[in-house]
């Protein structure tokens, strides 16, 4: 895991920010150019963010077999992209090798998420950009990739457990971003074979209960494509995988907290041991789900509470 920041005085100093991008920054509006650019490389997934105070056009070519996710925060008189404006809330797929000329009002804010195709077992190829309004999910997104810039400003290298699970938690949820883009694409799977694959994915997890389960792992173990597996689980379950996935590691931070013979640990290390690593936001879907929080579960079983990581103080 790698991060970086830097600090922009002139338009030309964009060009170069991201190497794996084509791209061509010129100034708009008058006054002095202020901007800043952060790169965080998490295995093979790019996450970045630009600020930039005047307006801009940029010509961008995205580059071959990656998809990219594009989550505009702001921009006074929206964007401007191949002609055509934008000035609502959207996002954007751009797939394959793109060329894009947009121009961007001031003040303006973004965040991208890149990530090769294979990374996360889709079998499409060829070039498009599509876009659509935002969703709920796709605000969670953006906030959630704006956490984790914010983490690596802070804390540098993450804990050997973070930077284990953290590029397959990316690709799981770039893989329902992606699927929002294409609702109607004909089902891989029967019914049945469905809950066949389900079942498979119940023994594996209870195979090792005590090991955090991601999508791509699961993929891989399974030997099938990751658009087979979500599939099977809305035929299955009626939910995503990575929901469902979610809801099990939830189910397993309660479970360490309930055992009473299980290591000592408070409830940030337990959330981390399990693949929540912002603390804020697994205290909240836990009390939504549980009726109760982290610590009051542990005060319940007079257990002690540690102090919560900085993480989760976010």
């Amino acid at each position: 895991m790698f991060y970086e920041r830097h600090s922009l005085r002139d338009a030309s100093e964009h060009d170069a920010c991201d190497g794996e991008w084509v791209q061509s920054y010129r100034q708009v509006s008058r006054g002095s150019y202020r901007a800043s650019f952060e790169l965080m490389t998490v295995g093979d997934a790019v996450i970045s963010r630009e600020r930039i105070a005047p307006s801009v056009a940029q010509e961008t070519r995205s580059p071959a077999g990656k998809l990219s996710f594009i989550f505009p925060i702001t921009a006074q008189g929206g964007w401007r992209v191949n002609g055509h404006h934008e000035m609502g809330t959207m996002v954007a797929l751009r797939q394959g090798e793109t060329e894009l000329m947009t121009v961007v009002g001031e003040e303006s804010d973004l965040i991208s998420l890149t990530l090769p195709v294979e990374a996360i077992g889709l079998s499409t190829g060829g070039s498009s950009v599509r876009s659509r309004t935002r969703s709920p999910a796709d605000e969670a997104l953006g906030d959630w990739l704006s956490c984790l810039l914010g983490f690596g400003a802070l804390e540098g290298r993450p804990s050997a457990d973070l930077e284990r699970v953290l590029p397959d938690l990316l690709a799981e949820r770039f893989l329902d971003f992606w699927a929002a883009f294409d609702e109607h694409s004909k089902r891989l799977t029967s019914r049945r074979a469905s809950l066949d694959l389900f079942r498979r994915v119940e023994r594996h997890i209870a195979d090792d209960p005590g090991e955090p389960v991601t999508l791509a792992s699961l993929a891989c173990h399974l030997g099938v494509p990751l658009e087979r597996l979500r599939s099977a689980f809305l035929d299955a379950v009626g939910m995503p995988p990575s929901l469902w996935l979610r809801l099990a590691r939830l189910d397993g931070a309660r479970r360490e907290l309930l055992d009473t013979r299980s290591s000592p640990g408070g409830v940030s290390e337990i959330a981390m041991r399990w693949g929540f690593f912002h603390l804020g936001r697994f205290s909240g879907m836990y009390r939504t789900h549980y009726g109760e929080t982290p610590v009051e579960t542990l005060k319940r079983l007079d257990r002690p509470c540690a102090r919560p990581a900085t993480l989760g103080s976010r």
